[in-house]
């Protein structure tokens, strides 16, 4: 499900590094990206980021890789070492694991999958009794926002989520603009007529910032399950899932895809069972790693 690689292209401000290692070759394009700490985006990534988009030929992937790394390195000597706000990213495919070695000895971190399902396989809906789904409308923003928190919070303890003085007004102001659009991508479980449980789901044309990573036209992403801590458990976020697959299916998506923690206890088996498996891997190296200082 993998694309075809594009041409490497430095925009402005781009680096374009190069690296070889006997008969290998590696090129990569470093980008520097800033977020505003009062950006919704700011909860998933520092607020300075370099990332390297990289490409590989030749039989020894591994060495080559570490020559790349190596220029990487050297073009963001100036940088803080230490500075917390900065981190370094690679989105790898998840299977090709000769590159894995290298990056763990640059410092670098699995945080987080995009995980794909190929086509939509029914799931069973019983939750408990009293329990219903239902879309979501502009009245119920409070409590939408108060899922989704609840769920950045539980990934903020894994490391893939910073909670920002800010999040909460973003959130409910990028919410209030969804729910406004009342096109059923916002979904609730209410039990006993309290909402415990939220999916939110893109359709095409809002997913086109995603598609690139897969080679079909057509994309659906679930942005967000969130389930009470003291209602899972029950089959409700089965339930909810369940009702996203049948959006997906009437908008004829080709692929369905998702973001989860790496490390999360919680959304990698659930995610597995439900069908979905990685498909990228975003690596992550943080300030005080071999990535931002000279190997000793």
């Amino acid at each position: 499900m993998l694309p075809a690689p594009p041409a490497l292209t430095p925009d402005q401000g781009a680096i374009l590094l190069t690296g070889s290692a006997g008969t290998s070759y590696a090129a990569g394009v470093s980008r520097e990206h800033h977020v505003s700490p009062d950006d919704f985006a700011s909860c998933f990534q520092t607020l300075r980021t370099f990332s390297l988009d990289v490409r590989l030929d030749g039989p020894d992937l591994a060495d080559t890789l570490s020559a790349l790394l190596t220029a990487w390195r050297a073009s963001l000597a100036g940088i803080d070492p230490w500075e917390i706000e900065t981190s370094a990213t690679i989105t790898w495919p998840s299977r090709d694991v000769a590159a894995v070695e290298t990056l763990v000895r640059y410092g670098f971190a699995p945080m987080a999958d995009i995980a794909v399902r190929g086509r939509v396989v029914p799931l069973s809906a019983e939750v408990t009794p009293g329990t219903q789904i239902r879309e979501a409308g502009p009245s119920d923003v409070e409590d939408v926002v108060d899922l989704q928190l609840e769920e950045l919070r539980y990934d903020a303890q894994l490391g893939t989520c910073t909670i920002r003085p800010g999040t909460a007004a973003a959130l409910r102001t990028r919410l209030t603009s969804a729910l406004d659009r009342r096109d059923g991508t916002i979904l609730l479980a209410d039990h006993n007529d309290e909402p415990v449980g939220l999916v939110i789901i893109d359709l095409p044309p809002r997913t086109e910032w995603i598609t690139s990573r897969v080679g079909v036209s057509r994309a659906g992403y679930l942005e967000c399950l969130s389930v009470r801590a003291g209602h899972r458990g029950r089959g409700i976020g089965r339930a909810l899932v369940a009702v996203a697959h049948e959006r997906f299916r009437d908008a004829a998506v080709d692929v369905m895809l998702l973001h989860h923690a790496v490390t999360s206890p919680l959304s990698a088996p659930f995610w597995h069972a439900a069908g979905y498996r990685p498909l990228w891997t975003h690596w992550t190296a943080h300030p005080g790693t071999s990535m931002f200082t000279a190997p000793h």
